[in-house]
């Protein structure tokens, strides 16, 4: 239910991503962002302390403080069976700002991306509508 959770206690999501410790580290950032907006929320606080006590990447670079709120870039991924793509990501906020955030990753046209996002869909079977967790 928690991207953090999965990126940093999820060994299969974390060897995802090619550039891993990069996107963690701006990962961890942007969810000080989200503290920082939202101090009180007790769910909140729980990951921090749950990825502390877990994780000593989160727990370093949690201590550094840096807050960052990034809402596009580029990821590089690796699918076992797949192979590598790349996609660009976008964030998206709710606009009666609840907290909830979507994240659009998209392929360019004809790349070697997309072929890769159009196998997953395949590979997933015919009456999957989600390419799965990539």
């Amino acid at each position: 239910r928690n991207f953090m959770r999965l990126l940093f206690l999820d060994a299969e999501v974390r060897g995802r991503y090619v550039e891993w410790r990069s996107m963690a580290r701006i990962c961890v950032a942007f969810f000080r962002m989200a503290v920082v907006e939202r101090p009180a929320d007790p769910r909140l606080a729980e990951v921090v302390g749950d990825l502390s006590v877990h994780d000593a990447d989160f727990r370093t670079w949690w201590a550094e403080r840096n807050v960052d709120y990034r809402t596009f870039g580029t990821k590089s991924l690796r699918h076992p069976v797949a192979g590598a793509f790349t996609l660009d990501w976008q964030l998206l906020r709710s606009a009666h700002d609840d907290g909830q955030t979507i994240l659009v990753m998209t392929a360019p046209s004809e790349s070697r991306s997309q072929e890769a996002l159009r196998f997953l869909t395949g590979w997933a079977g015919p009456s999957s509508t989600s390419i799965g967790r990539i």
